[in-house]
C-alpha cells in the first residue's frame, strides 16, 4: 500500500510539471499548473471518485501518512518558490483541491462551473500584485 501511495504522489507531481506551460515564466506558475490539473474540467469523474476511495483505504495505513507529509512539505517548499504572495498561493492551491474534492460528494458542479472556477483562480494568481 505503501508503493501505491508513494506512486500516486509522484504521478501527480509529474502531471503538475507536465501542465507548467513553456511561455510562462512569471509569477506563479506551478500554482496555475497545480490548479489544472486539480480543476481539470475534463477529467472523468468516476476515476477521480475511485482515486478518492482508494486515498480513503490508503489513509488508514500509518506509513502513508507520513509519505503524504513528506509530500505536503514537498509542495509547501516547491510552491514556497513559485513567486507569489503566501496569501494568495494558499488560497488559490486551497480552494482548488476543494474543487477537486466535491467529485467525492457525487454533486458535480452544472456545466461551465468547473471551467469559470479553474478561470478564476488562475485569474487570481495574476491579480495579486493590484
Amino acid at each position: 500500500m505503501t508503493a501505491l501511495a508513494v506512486r500516486m504522489v509522484h504521478e501527480f507531481r509529474h502531471e503538475v510539471e507536465e501542465r507548467v506551460e513553456a511561455d510562462d515564466a512569471g509569477p506563479g506558475r506551478l500554482v496555475r499548473a497545480y490548479v489544472r490539473v486539480s480543476v481539470d474540467p475534463a477529467a472523468d469523474q468516476t476515476l477521480a471518485q475511485e482515486r478518492q476511495a482508494l486515498e480513503v483505504i490508503l489513509g488508514t495505513v500509518a506509513e502513508v501518512h507520513e509519505i503524504w507529509r513528506a509530500d505536503s512539505r514537498w509542495w509547501k517548499d516547491a510552491l514556497a518558490t513559485d513567486g507569489l504572495p503566501e496569501l494568495t498561493r494558499d488560497l488559490v492551491i486551497d480552494a482548488a483541491d476543494g474543487v477537486w474534492a466535491t467529485v467525492e460528494w457525487g454533486d458535480p458542479y452544472p456545466p461551465g462551473r468547473t471551467e469559470a472556477l479553474r478561470d478564476r483562480l488562475l485569474a487570481l494568481t495574476h491579480e495579486w500584485g493590484e
